[in-house]
């Protein structure tokens, strides 16, 4: 089979009897897999477990796992005959159209059900205690509708994301260093714009303008221009 990442909208793959990945091709060079995918390689689909250590024995289950030393997904194929049954996606692939979706549910050849994983997803509540940086990413997690379960490889280790919602759930104020991992994570920017206050007492020199920094600035501490210091 083709390694090429193809995506094939117009499919799902029925896993153990619930509609709930979506099918691409397993392609060696990919660096982040999504765990809500199924992933077809030779004759069996392939989920994305997570990392692994490079003297690790073979995890318990076939799928996919990247190697923390390289850097490179690793392919555990299915070893027993349960499991060759279990992964193998002759049978398991169906069209997603609308219209066929709702024949074969009509016709009783599909079983639509809340996934028990959802019982997990955390969606967090504004508070009006919340410091800025919290409603910031508490906003953007509501708004972006993410689930952070499905997510939590894009997170550098488990106690990250463990830190990362009891901040979110708890009193204590966000850090930016755990603000600065919920961006990374979900793949957003910010930009942070200093000035001076209007009224009161000015502190020092007054500002000439606006201090404006974008996260994906880099700078030379060599390069930047200090003035009216001391």
């Amino acid at each position: 089979m083709s390694t090429n990442m193809s995506i094939l909208d117009d499919n799902i793959l029925l896993d153990d009897g619930e509609m709930m990945r979506h099918i691409r091709l397993y392609d060696p060079s990919l660096r982040e897999f999504d765990p809500m995918v199924a992933y077809l390689y030779g004759d069996y689909y392939y989920i994305y477990r997570g990392t692994i250590q490079s003297k690790e024995p073979s995890p318990d289950e076939p799928g996919i796992y990247m190697n923390e030393a390289t850097g490179k997904p690793i392919l555990f194929e299915p070893s027993t005959d349960e499991e060759k049954e279990k992964y193998s996606y002759g049978e398991k692939i169906m069209s997603s159209t609308v219209k066929d979706l709702v024949n074969q549910i009509n016709n009783r050849q599909v079983q639509v059900f809340i996934l028990p994983e959802a019982t997990k997803s955390f969606c967090p509540e504004l508070s009006p205690n919340d410091d800025m940086l919290k409603r910031i990413m508490k906003q953007a997690i509501i708004s972006k509708a993410i689930d952070l379960e499905r997510y939590k490889h894009r997170f550098i280790d488990k106690n990250a994301l463990f830190n990362f919602k009891q901040v979110l759930k708890g009193d204590s104020r966000l850090s930016m260093l755990l603000f600065d991992r919920g961006v990374e994570a979900f793949n957003l920017k910010y930009t942070i714009i200093v000035e001076e206050a209007d009224g009161g007492e000015t502190i020092g020199a007054r500002l000439e303008e606006p201090i404006v920094m974008h996260s994906d600035d880099t700078f030379d501490i060599k390069n930047i221009d200090i003035k009216n210091a001391g």
